[in-house]
């Protein structure tokens, strides 16, 4: 395409294009080809830097969890040092980011690289808001094919004043893949392969939270939408945990509203269960009792002994902390949490088993430490009266006087 005249190019750097998407940023202004040349201090050579400026922006927006540590960070007024919490909790994080470049990490912050030989500087601007970046939601967007948001930012580089370049970061770090193959369902009545119930994703792309949906995602969403501003959680130091105190209702709305479903068990079991191998349409699939052991008798939770800290990262069942943001007790596909943590609800299509018992509550010995296997919420509150087993089984939250249950979304195709 032609170059635009300088007047025209600034004015572009300031408008929201939602059609141009580069490596998990929206970016919003024309693209220009770079030449290799010195770096001139003009609007030429600010133009020249703007890929590496996409790149620096991008790898310190999805890696912040891999590069800083939350007892790192002073700016207690969003984040708060705890060591339950997984430092996975900085990535893709609006609040991270301005607790970075309100100086919660140092005195000057910035990012730096080098390009032609020559160092360059960038920094975060404050917005109209007085902060640093702002969501913009997908109903804001008004257009289907916009993610649930966009955290609108404005850089600078320090060797081009007045110079800024107006991005739209996205939530890249929230979802996995799940690939396309043979999955099995649930849990075997039986020991035979067989009585497996089989089903598969071919032809369908479905990305998984990796994590429960978390309160401070509960809190940006009432932020942008009054009518949920009943489910905001103010206390700080909760925000990284579960949102586990919303009605199923609520679950599906927020699901809804980012684009995406209310997990759905054969899902989540695709999710969980360990693959009997690397063929994609293996001839016989059977169903894994945990997510990194297929045989739950070489387990813990074969014990009734109390479970270590070690295993209480693999499954947070009763006796241990929960450990929000922890990739040790990852799954196969890269999904957080799937055995123990907090109950966890479904919208489920086959059947009325719609939670997740195995949980902090659940004992590690207890047969509903596995995977597959589910009971019956109300989805009206968290009682022990709103949760049955479906048979002759012993309601095992009737001693609780309340039971917090978390959930997380799945997106298929072009959601």
């Amino acid at each position: 395409m032609k170059r635009s005249n300088s007047s025209s190019i600034s004015k572009i750097l300031t408008i929201l294009t939602i059609s141009s998407v580069i490596l998990g940023l929206f970016i919003l202004f024309k693209n220009v080809t770079p030449q290799s040349k010195k770096i001139t201090q003009d609007l030429k050579g600010f133009n020249l830097l703007v890929p590496e400026i996409l790149s620096v922006t991008e790898d310190f927006w999805v890696n912040a969890g891999q590069k800083f540590k939350i007892d790192e960070l002073l700016c207690p007024e969003l984040i708060l040092p705890d060591p339950q919490v997984g430092n996975r909790y900085l990535s893709c994080n609006p609040i991270f980011w301005e607790c970075f470049w309100s100086k919660g990490i140092k005195k000057n912050p910035m990012l730096s690289f080098e390009s032609e030989g020559q160092a360059f500087h960038l920094k975060s601007v404050k917005l109209d808001n007085g902060k640093f970046g702002k969501i913009i939601t997908r109903s804001s967007l008004k257009t289907g094919s916009a993610p649930d948001w966009v955290f609108q930012v404005k850089i600078e580089v320090e060797e081009f004043p007045g110079q800024t370049l107006s991005l739209g970061l996205l939530n890249t770090c929230r979802d996995r893949f799940l690939p396309e193959r043979v999955y099995a369902y649930g849990v075997s009545k039986t020991s035979r392969a067989e009585d497996v119930f089989l089903w598969d994703n071919f032809g369908r792309s479905i990305f998984v939270d990796r994590f429960p949906v978390s309160n401070r995602e509960i809190n940006d969403w009432a932020e942008n939408n009054s009518k949920y501003m009943h489910l905001k959680v103010n206390e700080i130091k909760k925000w990284p945990y579960p949102a586990a105190h919303l009605s199923y209702k609520e679950q599906v709305q927020y699901c809804a509203e980012a684009g995406a479903r209310l997990m759905e068990p054969l899902i989540f079991d695709a999710a969980s269960l360990l693959p009997s191998s690397d063929i994609y349409q293996p001839e016989v699939v059977t169903a894994s009792a945990t997510p990194w052991e297929r045989d739950r008798g070489r387990t813990f939770l074969s014990n009734e002994t109390s479970p270590t800290v070690e295993d209480c990262k693999k499954a947070a069942v009763k006796g241990c902390k929960i450990y929000p943001y922890n990739t040790n007790s990852v799954s196969w596909m890269g999904m957080s949490d799937s055995l123990g943590f907090y109950p966890e609800s479904f919208r489920s299509v086959y059947d009325r088993f719609n939670i997740k018992f195995s949980s902090i509550f659940i004992p590690a010995d207890s047969s509903w430490s596995l995977l597959g296997k589910r009971g019956i919420w109300s989805g009206e509150g968290n009682k022990p009266q709103d949760f049955s087993t479906g048979s002759i089984d012993e309601n095992p939250f009737l001693s609780f006087e309340d039971v917090p249950v978390s959930f997380r979304c799945y997106r298929e195709g072009g959601q």
